[in-house]
């Protein structure tokens, strides 16, 4: 009985996870924002996830969420970014692959695509606190 108990208490915190994604993500509106800002010389960033025929399960969770989406495209461009600013030399944009990382979980792909931006962008990265 026990364990019936425990597995259900996992299973609601686990659902109760995915359903606060958006406050746990990031505010949606901030990385849009963050897209704009960037889109002038960024925007021609090659997204390589086809989401017609994703090759992954963390492809089919990026494609399938509105804010993973918008947080993978801020990540390509981040990625790019942080490239181009510490080499001091530009990379071809439409041919570059944005680094997807390698999870089943909306959670998991959403620190993953923090930690990345954040590390690509600093204080510009909407995810960005200053402790």
């Amino acid at each position: 009985m026990r364990i019936v108990v425990a597995i259900g208490m996992l299973l609601s915190f686990s659902t109760c996870l995915a359903d606060d994604l958006p406050s746990r993500c990031g505010d949606i509106a901030k990385i849009k924002s963050a897209i704009a800002a960037h889109s002038e010389y960024y925007g021609d960033v090659n997204l390589a996830i086809r989401c017609k025929a994703p090759q992954s399960k963390a492809e089919t969770l990026i494609c399938t969420d509105k804010h993973l989406f918008a947080m993978y495209k801020l990540n390509s461009m981040a990625e790019v970014y942080a490239f181009e600013n510490a080499s001091k030399r530009e990379i071809e944009h439409k041919t570059y692959k944005p680094v997807i990382p390698e999870c089943k979980t909306k959670i998991c792909i959403c620190k993953a695509f923090i930690e990345s931006t954040n590390d690509s962008l600093g204080g510009w990265s909407p995810y960005y606190v200053d402790e």
